[in-house]
């Protein structure tokens, strides 16, 4: 599990997903509450999104129970991605990062435009994770992406 230390007096925190190759490839985002938590999964409904649709991949990560809810509160809280590849046509392989930010609106829409024109973003992620692979035949794989909220 990556480790993503924020800090609790800063702007919010955001997840991406990036997927690259001629797979199609689908995935759910959810936030897992701590004990103190009266949900399991805060991120209600849990988002989801696939690489063949038009909408960007990022989300503010938010407990939807709470609204307004202070930023320390989602210390020890894991995100988790989990996303599944299918192959439907030959490629050269699949590339797939996930990762956390600590952003406002106006960072994260810079860094979502630098991550759809595959260069480098202006800040740098509190955690990443990229997995690649090449499926052979009719072969599908799951890939899970963790990272437990640590505030600073």
């Amino acid at each position: 599990m990556q480790q993503a230390t924020f800090n609790p007096a800063g702007s919010p925190l955001w997840v991406t997903v990036d997927m690259r190759g001629m797979y199609y490839m689908t995935y759910t985002y959810r936030l897992w509450g701590v004990q103190a938590d009266p949900h399991a999964v805060l991120t209600n409904p849990v988002k989801a999104n696939n690489n063949k649709v038009s909408i960007d991949d990022y989300y503010r990560i938010e407990n939807n129970y709470v609204q307004n809810e202070p930023l320390s509160a989602h210390d020890g809280r894991v995100v988790n991605i989990d996303l599944d590849v299918i192959k439907v046509q030959d490629d050269p392989g699949y590339t797939v990062t996930a990762a956390i930010w600590q952003a406002d609106g106006d960072e994260i829409t810079s860094i979502m435009q630098a991550i759809a024109q595959g260069t480098p973003p202006p800040f740098q992620p509190l955690g990443t994770e990229t997995q690649t692979g090449k499926l052979d035949g009719n072969a599908s794989a799951s890939l899970r992406y963790w990272f437990v909220l640590l505030k600073d």
